[in-house]
């Protein structure tokens, strides 16, 4: 039986997570605390055991050529028990929270596949529009040198958010507070955090996470050139590389752009093909 989460399910949808996704305790509280509460996860209830979850967060507004907005949903972690793997739980979870995000009035619900197979899987469910990312792996220079006219200053969620909004792409996807927010916690706890850099007088915005010595650049926005300012982040984190993703329209060579997310529509109002800018998507 598929369901809407209950406060009595919490300990049942950590235990899925960590089995599912094996990520730590604390990463597991942090996100329960910061986004959770019940009734956000659709779960499949096998008398009692959570037997395969997935969530549906509010992503905020995605804008349209003609400036309506587009109310965002996320359909973020579906997981299944090993136990109940293969019996088509998952498919039919995800179904159910692509129709609760039409009937909580969504217009487009979000989902961003783990791995490149699975993007064949998604679309037979119903997703049909692919938003793409540019992503390119940086090796730091040792020539590098750091100019002291540029700055780099940590900065927090609500001032993020706000320049997020001037520097993001023209179908950027404009979050929620809470979402920011989480994005921040998840940031520093790894080592990292929200920064504005000033880079030869080019004001810029970047979201770092640190895992086993590389960086993370999650997004990377402004006037400077994306190069210059991950070879920056370097050398501040006293790293030797880095994984960076900014907007597809940007992309330079060495970067590969690839499809990132997927949206379903709840109407016919869509973005226009390869458009979009979903750079949060919580990994």
């Amino acid at each position: 039986m598929i369901r809407p989460s209950i406060a009595s399910d919490e300990a049942g949808l950590k235990t899925l997570w960590q089995i599912a996704f094996g990520d730590s305790p604390e990463a597991i509280d942090a996100f329960f605390s910061a986004l959770y509460t019940p009734g956000t996860a659709l779960v499949w209830d096998d008398l009692g055991t959570i037997a395969s979850a997935m969530y549906l967060l509010d992503a905020g507004l995605t804008p349209l050529p003609d400036g309506t907005m587009l109310r965002t949903s996320y359909a973020y972690a579906l997981g299944t028990l090993p136990a109940y793997r293969g019996r088509g739980m998952g498919s039919a979870v995800t179904r159910a929270v692509m129709a609760r995000s039409v009937g909580l009035a969504y217009d487009c619900n979000v989902t961003c596949p783990a791995e490149k197979s699975l993007f064949s899987y998604y679309m037979g469910l119903g997703y049909d529009h692919s938003i793409p990312i540019a992503e390119v792996k940086i090796l730091r220079s040792e020539s590098f040198k750091f100019v002291d006219t540029n700055k780099i200053m940590s900065t927090d969620f609500f001032k993020y958010s706000l320049l997020h909004r001037k520097y993001t792409p023209r179908y950027g996807t404009q979050y929620p507070a809470d979402y920011l927010r989480y994005v921040e916690q998840s940031c520093k706890a790894s080592g990292g955090g929200l920064y504005e850099l000033e880079l030869d007088g080019s004001l810029c915005l970047a979201a770092v996470s640190i895992a086993e010595n590389h960086l993370f650049v999650r997004e990377f926005l402004g006037g400077a050139s994306a190069e210059l300012g991950v070879q920056t982040l370097l050398q501040h984190f006293n790293l030797q590389s880095a994984t960076l993703r900014t907007v597809a329209e940007n992309n330079t060579e060495g970067f590969e752009q690839r499809p990132f997310v997927l949206v379903s529509y709840a109407e016919s109002q869509r973005l226009p093909p390869s458009a979009g800018y979903f750079p949060f998507v919580l990994d």
